[in-house]
């Protein structure tokens, strides 16, 4: 008997586990630096050994003036508990998502919403708002509604 319940007890831990692992992967970005056979890597996610700066890295991938976003960049990862090639990652893939729903949002702009946010608020995670900011998106929110409802609920 209570082998029975030890081998239930495992193979429901085992369930909880697989299942888990299945929502991690489907919260992972659609570009998240996994390499493909295809290219080896990916242009849209700044990796752990690129030399590219990450506010170079944003600036190039965005088409966006050098000099703002380096000048913007700091501020922005500051706010953020990823470091600063995370934040990059994460701050493209919210521009991108407001590229694909029709927004013409500079990228300027938006470090400039992040920039602006009250210094002294607890650090959130990016990827969190990433997340949440797709939801929203999906819901049908323009970009400043899903964005302001996004970092609210992040908190």
């Amino acid at each position: 008997m209570r082998h029975q319940v030890w081998s239930v007890g495992f193979a429901l831990a085992l369930l909880i586990a697989v299942s888990g692992c299945d929502e991690v992967e489907q919260t992972l970005p659609p570009n998240s630096g996994r390499t493909n056979a295809a290219n080896d890597k990916t242009d849209d996610w700044l990796e752990l050994n690129e030399s590219e700066t990450p506010s170079r890295f944003l600036a190039s991938r965005a088409q966006a003036d050098p000099n703002a976003v380096v000048a913007l960049f700091p501020a922005v990862a500051a706010g953020f508990r990823e470091s600063p090639r995370m934040v990059a990652n994460r701050v493209l893939q919210i521009w991108r998502i407001a590229q694909e729903e029709g927004d013409a949002l500079r990228l300027e702009a938006l470090l400039e919403d992040f920039a602006s946010l009250p210094p002294k608020r607890p650090r959130i995670s990016l990827g969190t708002v990433t997340q949440l900011y797709r939801v929203q998106r999906d819901n049908g929110d323009g970009h400043a509604a899903a964005l302001a409802a996004a970092l609210e609920e992040a908190h």
